[in-house]
């Protein structure tokens, strides 16, 4: 499974960059499930230490979140 963090997606903005995540999210051949990063806290990530994350844009986030995130988790930067 892959989790994939933004800000927003396409269905709360159309934007160039939330499509071209839909787009990618879209052709995917593993599960994604979509979070908005205001959502992601240090329990939920420890919950998915084993997951794909993904983050999109994330000026949201708690800036702990991403630290937690270079040190535990398996991650990809979506710029």
């Amino acid at each position: 499974m892959i989790l994939f963090v933004a800000d927003m997606f396409a269905q709360d903005y159309v934007g160039g960059a939330e499509l071209t995540t839909e787009a990618i999210i879209s052709d995917s051949y593993i599960p994604v499930k979509k979070i908005h990063s205001q959502f992601i806290n240090i329990d939920l990530m420890k919950k998915n230490h084993d997951k794909i994350w993904i983050f999109g844009n994330f000026s949201n986030l708690d800036e702990r979140c991403i630290l937690y995130a270079v040190k535990n988790l398996n991650y990809f930067v979506l710029e």
